[in-house]
């Protein structure tokens, strides 16, 4: 089931989406905040035309209150694997070509890890390689 949902189009699978959904969604904070300023501050009388009440402001502002942590918890899916991914680079980088790294996603953060994981191997086979042609020149 959860296969078909990720499979399924109008689910984002690339970076540059769930940056834009995550932006939009954490702008709208504002946007709302001001609206319920200029409601109860700039127009005090607009209440009683609109039939607005305070109960329905707080439940806007509530779902705005939503719609942040819910903007911060896609951030925070896409920085996590990144800051991860970093670590583990500079890990590699150091020699550690055993280190591999886990990959969750099938977007560019997911690619970036399997050819991270592809470039190690490389390197573990030319590692191997260059060991077996100094083994065959000391022979000779």
């Amino acid at each position: 089931m959860i296969n078909l949902f990720r499979q399924m189009s109008f689910v984002p699978k690339g970076l540059k989406y769930k940056t834009m959904i995550a932006f939009s969604l954490m702008s709208l904070i504002p946007l709302l905040i001001c609206f319920w300023l200029a409601i109860n501050f700039i127009f005090p009388n607009i209440n009683a035309l609109l039939g607005v009440s305070i109960g329905n402001i707080s439940l806007i502002l509530f779902i705005s209150l939503f719609i942040s942590v819910l903007g911060l918890y896609i951030t925070r899916q896409m920085i996590d694997p990144i800051v991860k991914m970093a670590g583990d680079a500079k890990i590699m980088a150091n020699g550690d070509v055993s280190k591999v790294i886990e990959v969750k996603g099938e977007d560019e953060i997911g690619d970036l890890g399997l050819s991270l994981n592809a470039m190690t191997q490389k390197i573990k086979e030319n590692i191997e390689e260059l060991k077996v042609y100094g083994e065959q020149t000391k022979m000779i």
